[in-house]
C-alpha cells in the first residue's frame, strides 16, 4: 500500500524519534520536548535545569543542547 493512500485530510502523523543524550551530562532537545518532561527524565527540576543552563524561559528550541 502505498502511503498517499492511508493519509487522510486533516490528519496528524507521528513519527518517532530516538531520544538524544550526548555524554553523561548532555542532552540534546528532541521534538515535543518541555524542560518539565527532562527534568523528569534525568530526575531533577526544572529550576535546576533553567539554572544550568542559564535559560529566561521554557522555550527549547529542537536541537538545542542542554546540560542536564
Amino acid at each position: 500500500m502505498v502511503l498517499k493512500e492511508l493519509e487522510k485530510e486533516g490528519q496528524v502523523l507521528k513519527i518517532p524519534v530516538k531520544e538524544e543524550v550526548v555524554g553523561d551530562n548532555v542532552y540534546v532537545v528532541q521534538s515535543g520536548d518541555s524542560l518539565w518532561s527532562i527534568a523528569r527524565k534525568f530526575n531533577t527540576t526544572v529550576d535546576n535545569l533553567r539554572a544550568k543552563n542559564n535559560l529566561k524561559s521554557d522555550l527549547l528550541s529542537i536541537g538545542q543542547v542542554l546540560k542536564v
